[in-house]
This record gives structure tokens, C-alpha cells and sequence, in this order.
């Protein structure tokens, strides 16, 4: 994890200004602090890093083609950046460092937003080229890492969270109340909006490209789910889980994994525990007054995979200066209590690792809970009533509308925007 800011302003740039915006992801990124200004001081990219493949200073960014014509940002992994390097290689590349992001500025520089199609990783990235004044943004298929912009009067600003991007003048902690209506309803702020008025979420793969010259924005996507017949073939789905657990494992520090004895976890640290030259570090916690079912379960998974295993018992007591924490660190409200025991599994990981695996999205990709089957039905009954969408959205424009005044409305008219 690491933390990126940007700021474009057609009357020029006050350096300061981003220093602060970076100064408040120093969490996400302790090892280090970089910069870069353009010649005429009308942009500024800045980056705080989390060291995790080439340490070194060579591997520190902002990344500045030798041409000094385009500058490059990006928070998360490149997972297949070594094939892409031979390839740029054999194309007369030269590389200056062992890092990803090195190679996805290459990447990009030489074949343009099409590339993004063909990164492979969890990411958020920016990519200013000078010769055309132009800003790429580009966040991962998922949307695994964060990505947040807002339009201003000369330009536009964009950081990994909307704490930095509070610190640039024009943009202020104002709320959404539709965001807030869709938290009430959903239980967190979905589609491109955020909990902040003017501050937008680049959706998940998606693109953005912001001209500086005549001030236009362009947001696309670069990827598309494609549907597919579902195929029951174990041989094949250990055989992916195999090539993603391995990808997430390249590391040039200790890497470890989250535990809970489910599923999803366990399966993930059964394939990285396979592939450990030492016994593998997993972490679990749980409440002492609540349910012990996790350690319960990760206790007998650790010792199937011979994991070097690390558990702490939390006292409920504490929770509330676990929620002093959590105010400090989310920006946006969350509707997840689990989210809580997340802080402190993290603390308890950093001791040792500083990278860790999770199982998280393995019940979104494979239907974990009952609610998956229930919409899997919805939308196959929408499909076969497809014919009678124009008859609900003429009675949604009649009458969505006059309620849309209504608090108690709210959850349907935010139903309503599926």
C-alpha cells in the first residue's frame, strides 16, 4: 500500500499545498516521500511510498522518463511486470530499477491508455505527459485500491484518499446527501460518488483522461466482465488459484497472510504455504467476549499447513479507542463491523510482515452467502420481464420524483438506480 496526490492548476502550483496532501497518507506510506514539479509549475505529482519490490532508491517514484517528458505514480502491484519487462526489453527498454512501477510508466509511455488492458495487478495509477499537457487515472479491474479526483475552477486534483485531497484550496468537507442516502440504503457509497461533494471515485476499471490544455475530462472504461459458461472443473480452478496466489507472494520483503479458518482464507494460505521456503506467518484475532469460531478454525488450518501462526484474544473494552482509530483512518462511513477487527489484525501482522494475503472476494466470486443466490434469481427474472422496462421507468419518472422529498423514500429511490 502506498499513497499518491496530484494537483493540475492552470495559475500555477503551491508545492506546500501538495506536501500537506501528502503528509496526511503518511499511513499508507512510511518508507519514503517523492515529488515531482513540472517546468512551469502548473503540475505536481507526489508519492508516498510503502517499499515492497526494490527497496532501494532506485526503486522510488514519482518515476521521470529520461526525456524528462512524462512522470509517472501508482499505488499497489504490477503482477506481471517481469514478463512485460523482457518484452519492453527485447524492444530497447532500459530499465534503471527492479520495480513495477518503473515498467508500467514504460508500458504506457510507449503504447498509451490501450496498454492498461494488458497490466495484470491491483493498482492506481497516474500518468502526466508533457509533451500533450495530458493526466491519465486508472484504477484496477476490482477496485482493489482507492482512487479519488475533483474538478476544479483551473485544473483537477486526485489522491489515494479524500483526507489528502482535502487539503487543496477549493475543495472542502462538504456532504453528499444522496451519498448519505445510498449508505442508509446499501450500507456504503456505490457508483462513482463519495461521501464528499465534488469528490468523485474513479470506478473500478475505468480510465480518466484530463486534458490540461482545454480543461476536458474523459472517464471510460478499459475492461469489461465478460460472461462466460461456468464450467465445474476443479483441475483448472486450483490451477488459477495457484498462478494468483503465486503472483501475490512477489515480494521483496516478508510476506504473510490473514486467517480466519474459512474458506476463502484457508484456501489462500493453503497455495502460499505450498510454495514458502519457512513456515508461513498467519494472523488471527477475535473478541474475547464474542464469537471464537475464527480462532478456532485458523488455529486447526495453521497447524494443517505448519504456518508459523499468530493470534490475539481483543478486549471488547477497547473498542473504543479502536473507533477513535478507525475515524482517523476511514474517510468514508462503513457499514462493517468487521472492519474494526481489521485495524487490529493489521497491527498485529505489521510486527513481523509487510505484506499479507487475504481471502477477501472469495464469497463475492464464488457466491458465499445466500443473498448472492437471491440476486443470481433477481436477475434472471429481470431478464425474462425485460420487456416491461419501459412501463417502470415512465412509473419511476411519475413518481419518483414527488418522493424523492420523502426521507422514508429514500431506500427505493436508491433502489431504483441499480
Amino acid at each position: 500500500m502506498c499513497g499518491i496526490a496530484g494537483w493540475i492548476d492552470s495559475a500555477g502550483i503551491d508545492p506546500a499545498v501538495l506536501e500537506r496532501a501528502l503528509a496526511a497518507l503518511n499511513r499508507r506510506g512510511p518508507d519514503g516521500s517523492g515529488t515531482w514539479t513540472s517546468p512551469d509549475r502548473r503540475v505536481i505529482l507526489g508519492h508516498r511510498r510503502l517499499a515492497i519490490l526494490d527497496p532501494s532508491f532506485r526503486g522510488e517514484e514519482p518515476s521521470v522518463s529520461t526525456d524528462r517528458q512524462s512522470a509517472f505514480i501508482h499505488n499497489g502491484e504490477i503482477y506481471n511486470f517481469r514478463p512485460l519487462r523482457r518484452e519492453l526489453e527485447s524492444r530497447g527498454e532500459v530499465f534503471v530499477s527492479e520495480s513495477d512501477g518503473e515498467v508500467a510508466h514504460r508500458l504506457l509511455r510507449r503504447e498509451g491508455p490501450e496498454a492498461l488492458g494488458r497490466i495484470e495487478g491491483m493498482f492506481a495509477l497516474a500518468l502526466w505527459n508533457q509533451v500533450d499537457r495530458t493526466l491519465l487515472l486508472a484504477r484496477d479491474r476490482i477496485g482493489i485500491k482507492p482512487l479519488y479526483y475533483a474538478l476544479l475552477p483551473g485544473g483537477l486534483a486526485f489522491a489515494s484518499e479524500p483526507k489528502a485531497l482535502l487539503r487543496i484550496p477549493g475543495i472542502t468537507a462538504r456532504l453528499d446527501p444522496d451519498a448519505l442516502a445510498d449508505f442508509l440504503s446499501y450500507g456504503y457509497v456505490p457508483f462513482d460518488r463519495s461521501a464528499f461533494q465534488g469528490i468523485r471515485k474513479l470506478p473500478p476499471a475505468h480510465r480518466l483522461t484530463y486534458d490540461a490544455g482545454t480543461g476536458r475530462i474523459a472517464v471510460a472504461p478499459f475492461w469489461r466482465l465478460e460472461r462466460r459458461q461456468v464450467r465445474d472443473d476443479v483441475e483448472e480452478l486450483r490451477s488459477r488459484l495457484d498462478e494468483a496466489v503465486a503472483s501475490h507472494l512477489v515480494s521483496d520483503v516478508p510476506v504473510g497472510a490473514f486467517l480466519s479458518g474459512g474458506l476463502d482464507s484457508t484456501t489462500v494460505v493453503s497455495r502460499a504455504a505450498s510454495r514458502a521456503e519457512s513456515a508461513f506467518p498467519t494472523f488471527t484475532v477475535a473478541y474475547g467476549d464474542g464469537n471464537l469460531d475464527d480462532i478456532r478454525y485458523a488455529r486447526v488450518a495453521a497447524e494443517a499447513f505448519r504456518t508459523a501462526h499468530r493470534e490475539e484474544i481483543l478486549d471488547i473494552g477497547d473498542l473504543s479507542s479502536t473507533l477513535d482509530r478507525a475515524a482517523e483512518i476511514y474517510d468514508e462511513p462503513l457499514y462493517d463491523s468487521t472492519a474494526l477487527a481489521v485495524l487490529e489484525l493489521s497491527r498485529l501482522a505489521r510486527r513481523s510482515v509487510k505484506v499479507v494475503l487475504t481471502g477477501d472476494g472469495g464469497d463475492e466470486t464464488f457466491g458465499g452467502y445466500g443473498w448472492h443466490e437471491t440476486l443470481m434469481r433477481y436477475e434472471t427474472l429481470r431478464g425474462r420481464l425485460a420487456f416491461l422496462d419501459p412501463v417502470f421507468s415512465a412509473a419511476h419518472r411519475a413518481v419518483g420524483g414527488p418522493l424523492s422529498g420523502i426521507p422514508l423514500a429514500s431506500r427505493a429511490a436508491g433502489s431504483a438506480r441499480i
